[in-house]
């Protein structure tokens, strides 16, 4: 992460007294760039996506285009001409007949020309999930898990796009399927910190003091020796 961004953004995100803090990448965008400051809007959104206060709690879509669930059984299924019926332009106001009538294949076509959006992820991407609202939900409630998961497929189902996912570290492919509003992209590389929610075990080894460390809202299966010196303590 770029080290000038990080000291710059770090004093006003994360102050209390200033307006500005704990808010958008749109809200942090002008008031930076009003005292002067050049920064883009980009760089600000990467340095937001790499601070958890700000994509654990950020509002999730709850409203989206999702996948159409089919029944089975008789009259379940219907077949028809599709027709769309819309003046024609190019009709005078006296004609007897203003409007003209589109077939399903002319609808068609006109979807294929128009242009086609690109997927929000690629393949690598690192994404958290959003968690399942229950009616007793509050808004001050987590809305994002804690675990970070990779993007490792993506494809079209009835022209919605659709993510697979994997672990974060070992690959393995998690079970189900996920709308892109249900997922977040966050920015993390091998300098990010993580929160330690408890210590398991401490050992010597070689002469160094290591501890078992079970991470912030992480399974157990992530749970790993971290060397004494790489553990910090933050006020």
């Amino acid at each position: 992460m770029d080290e000038e961004v990080n000291n710059l953004l770090t004093p006003i995100y994360y102050n209390i007294e200033n307006p500005s803090s704990f808010s958008s990448a749109s809200k942090l965008y002008h008031i930076v760039n009003a005292d002067g400051k050049k920064i883009g809007y980009h760089k600000i959104k990467r340095w937001l996506n790499a601070q958890d206060n700000y994509s654990l709690q950020k509002t999730p879509r709850r409203s989206f285009r999702r996948l159409r669930v089919y029944t089975t059984g008789i009259g379940n299924l219907m077949d028809v001409d599709l027709m769309q019926k819309s003046p024609d332009k190019t009709s005078r106001p006296n004609t007897k007949n203003p409007q003209k009538l589109k077939t399903e294949a002319d609808l068609k076509r006109k979807r294929r020309l128009q242009r086609r959006k690109s997927y929000k992820f690629k393949i690598g991407s690192l994404v958290r999930i959003a968690y399942t609202r229950h009616i007793f939900d509050r808004s001050y409630s987590q809305k994002w898990t804690d675990e970070i998961f990779k993007v490792v497929r993506r494809f079209k189902k009835q022209n919605i796009k659709i993510y697979k996912l994997s672990s974060f570290y070992n690959d393995e492919e998690i079970s189900g399927e996920y709308y892109s509003a249900e997922l977040q992209a966050v920015d993390k590389s091998d300098e990010s910190l993580w929160v330690v929610e408890k210590v398991l075990k401490k050992r010597k080894r070689r002469g160094k003091t290591e501890f078992l460390c079970k991470f912030q809202g992480w399974p157990d299966k992530y749970n790993q020796y971290i060397p004494e010196e790489d553990i910090q303590t933050l006020s």
